[in-house]
């Protein structure tokens, strides 16, 4: 086991815990208290889950066809990040 692994606290976002997961190619994060003690273990199937929870919540909301139109006229722009 890697004896200083990189750590995320409670307060991270979901984002930060999924570039760190993608970018150090890290299947597991421990998660800590401000004091560096352990909390739990974030692991890639947990956020898996939790993308998942979100998307089927997604679907359950119908979008009115007004805000259709207004998508289509949405330029994204790629900020990076994993």
């Amino acid at each position: 086991m890697t004896v200083r692994p990189e750590q995320l606290r409670p307060r991270d976002s979901v984002c930060y815990a999924i570039e760190r997961m993608a970018v150090r190619g890290f299947r597991n994060i421990p998660i800590v208290d401000d004091e560096s003690r352990p909390l739990g273990m974030l692991s890639i199937w947990n956020v898996m889950q939790h993308l998942s929870d979100i998307f089927d919540e997604i679907e359950r909301v119908p979008i009115p066809i007004d805000a259709l139109t207004e998508i289509s006229t949405v330029t994204w722009v790629d900020i990076g990040g994993g």
